[in-house]
């Protein structure tokens, strides 16, 4: 995981990992609910193994008391 200050952005990286990103922040189309399935799956297969190293740095995150706005993945994907 990444913390950009003074933005207070924590970039996820593979820590909350899903499959895909929805382009959107909001479901307004759909979009999200349509991945959804794929990324639950992704997630219980790929990511739960590193489940244990995640909550440790989840409350390494919490003990140094890191103000955290938004966690937002690494990479979207997105072509610019």
């Amino acid at each position: 995981m990444t913390y950009i200050y003074p933005l207070d952005v924590l970039l996820s990286d593979d820590a909350f990992d899903s499959f895909s990103i929805p382009i959107s922040i909001f479901d307004v189309e759909g979009e999200a609910s349509r991945i959804m399935q794929y990324a639950r799956k992704h997630l219980v297969s790929i990511v739960g193994k590193y489940r244990k190293n995640i909550i440790e740095n989840v409350g390494k995150i919490l003990r140094i008391g890191l103000k955290v706005k938004v966690i937002a993945p690494a990479w979207t994907g997105l072509e610019e």
